[in-house]
């Protein structure tokens, strides 16, 4: 009696009775059902699902997956025995997994979940897992398409691991082993798979030289970087979108497009600016914070950097902060000149009280409130803050950045300010109830209080 590759293998493997095979066989007949003969096998106890993921595993490119749909019922005989027919009188060498999906035998997403389940390898999405174009480079792209592959990214434990149409053809196996030795495979929709290559080799070229020249990260951060500088924006976005990175600048409180790049090169410029703040680069399941100090030529400035986790992948903020030698002074702020002799005259000079500097993210509070610190620090005053974190630093006065992981909480900074003895105590923002109530208590014993307070307008402060 001949039995299918996977029941023979099976057999060869002592996992399964050549006895039990050809009982099973008689118990399909005799039920008259269209169930397949491996699951009558399963159904009587001879062997398990994982005695098959193991001998699938052991006999990778041995087994056709035309005969693995067979086996598992997926695909008739008469189906299976049709797309073979049409192989062999194809001349250009197409594979029959194609065949299956393009003559609707099965599906693409039905074909890619039965060889995931069936041979233990993960499903590889795009969305969560870009290819890392230093491995990209290591080959070419349009031998990587012919063969059905692409690399992924380099594993914990050494591993290349490796996308594949179809993880059951010997030659993609091969061609792989070939580039990167040690490999785990995945295996990914052929689709999405041909729509990645589509994407990659219109932007790269297909030549190790093109995607090398243009996945310079180190060149690309250093650019975005340097150019929101020159264009004097506040803060800098790098959003992860399903098909590109978006990079886009704040500047007078208003988002503006710089520039998009491909997707492919997320996970490698996310590490290059943790590694420039000091975050961890192996963390990405959580959000994280960085700062470092930039120079680049004659331009020097800190930044402050925030990792915040997405569906696409991390989104990265930055926000650039001046030395005080580039703070703005008090009379370039941009108030008329009336209102900022007044504002010197009659707000600035006032030993006690609450000034509250409004407005929605972007549009210069801490600008402000910073060049007022400018103006009134002077030997003679005291002046002491705490922030969360310091944006910009002045020299000559007290300030203190919020810790929370170290238990240094707003709340508990606020309660030991009073007590340094200072004249003015400026508050990062106000942000609830109990920042509030400090700077009234704060100003009520005779201190000046500088703070923000996120809204719309001065007149929404009275509303919130």
């Amino acid at each position: 009696m001949a039995f299918n590759t996977i029941i023979q293998l099976l057999i060869g493997e002592g996992l399964l009775e050549q006895e039990d095979a050809a009982y099973a066989y008689q118990v399909t007949r005799k039920i008259q059902s269209k169930r397949a003969l491996l699951d009558v096998i399963k159904e009587l106890g001879y062997v398990s699902d994982d005695d098959i993921r193991k001998t699938l595993k052991k006999n990778q490119g041995r087994i056709r997956i035309g005969d693995l749909l067979n086996a598992l019922g997926y695909l008739s005989k008469a189906h299976l025995d049709r797309a073979l027919e049409i192989q062999k009188q194809a001349k250009n060498g197409k594979k029959l997994g194609d065949i299956l999906v393009d003559h609707h035998y099965i599906s693409d997403d039905h074909l890619t979940e039965i060889i995931s389940l069936q041979m233990d390898i993960p499903i590889i999405e795009f969305i969560s897992q870009d290819p890392d174009p230093e491995l990209i480079s290591q080959g070419h792209l349009e031998q990587f398409k012919t063969f059905g592959f692409l690399p992924i990214q380099k594993q914990d434990n050494g591993k290349v691991l490796v996308a594949f149409s179809d993880p059951l053809d010997p030659q993609s196996i091969q061609q792989a082993k070939r580039h990167f030795r040690d490999i785990e495979e995945g295996i990914i929709r052929k689709s999405q798979l041909e729509d990645k290559f589509n994407h990659l080799i219109a932007e790269l070229g297909t030549g190790r030289e093109d995607v090398a020249k243009k996945f310079n990260v180190v060149d690309i951060a250093d650019q975005i970087i340097e150019q929101a500088y020159l264009q004097d924006a506040s803060d800098i976005h790098v959003q992860p979108l399903e098909d590109r990175v978006r990079v886009r600048f704040r500047r007078d409180g208003v988002m503006v497009l710089y520039k998009d790049f491909p997707s492919s090169i997320h996970a490698r410029l996310c590490s290059r600016f943790k590694v420039m703040c000091g975050a961890d680069i192996a963390e990405k399941r959580r959000h994280q914070d960085g700062r470092l100090l930039f120079e680049h030529g004659d331009i020097k400035f800190d930044l402050r950097m925030s990792f915040y986790v997405t569906v696409y992948g991390e989104q990265i903020v930055m926000r650039l902060l001046k030395t005080q030698e580039q703070l703005l002074r008090i009379d370039e702020i941009g108030m008329l000149p009336n209102m900022l002799t007044r504002f010197k005259d009659e707000i600035l000079t006032i030993p006690s009280g609450v000034l509250l500097v409004t407005g929605p993210t972007g549009s210069g509070k801490s600008s402000t409130v910073y060049s007022c610190i400018n103006h009134i620090n002077k030997p003679d005053i005291s002046v002491i803050t705490a922030e969360d974190p310091v944006e910009y630093k002045i020299s000559g006065v007290a300030q203190c950045s919020i810790k929370t992981d170290i238990g240094r909480t707003f709340e508990e900074t606020l309660k030991h300010i009073v007590r340094q003895d200072p004249d003015v105590v400026v508050i990062g923002e106000i942000r609830d109830v109990f920042s509030a109530q400090t700077c009234i208590q704060t100003a009520l014993t005779g201190h000046k209080v500088l703070t923000t307070f996120h809204t719309e307008d001065s007149i929404g402060a009275l509303v919130r």
